[in-house]
């Protein structure tokens, strides 16, 4: 289901999966243009947005980090995720963030890069702030040190 509103002649849209419908209730949003919420869609995505999206949803440790999440917090907290920014000329790659969706806030969880056309993924360094490949922060990820 997509739904598109009309906000200050910017149209932003939301996609819903599952039963999840998710509508910014705060000024926190203005710029989103996608949301994608902890359940995975019945149907195929129909664009590249979509599919980056769901690249990204399928990372075992996006899953395992939502899933923590949502045991934690009762199922109070959801994990979700949105398109910061699309591909232009000068940044070739969807920027895609990472969330707990919390009732009074946003707490972000990862930054993503998918470069395009080519579908890489990188991932942004929570010290340095760099973009570093999917690899390398598997390697971080599963050997903290």
């Amino acid at each position: 289901m997509l739904l598109i509103l009309n906000q200050s002649k910017l149209f932003t849209r939301f996609l819903t999966f599952g039963a999840f419908l998710v509508i910014p209730s705060s000024p926190a949003y203005p710029q989103n243009q996608s949301f994608f919420t902890s359940s995975i869609p019945a149907q195929a995505p129909t664009t590249r947005e979509d599919r980056v999206l769901k690249a990204i949803w399928q990372l075992p440790e996006v899953q395992r980090k939502a899933r923590e999440i949502q045991r934690l917090s009762n199922g109070r907290v959801r994990v979700k995720l949105m398109v910061e920014s699309e591909p232009t000329a000068n940044e070739p790659y969807y920027t895609i963030r990472v969330f707990e969706d919390r009732q009074d806030r946003i707490a972000t969880l990862y930054w993503f890069r998918v470069a395009s056309p080519s579908g890489v993924i990188t991932v942004q360094n929570e010290v340095t702030g760099d973009y570093i490949s999917l690899e390398q922060w598997r390697k971080r990820y599963s050997d903290p040190k």
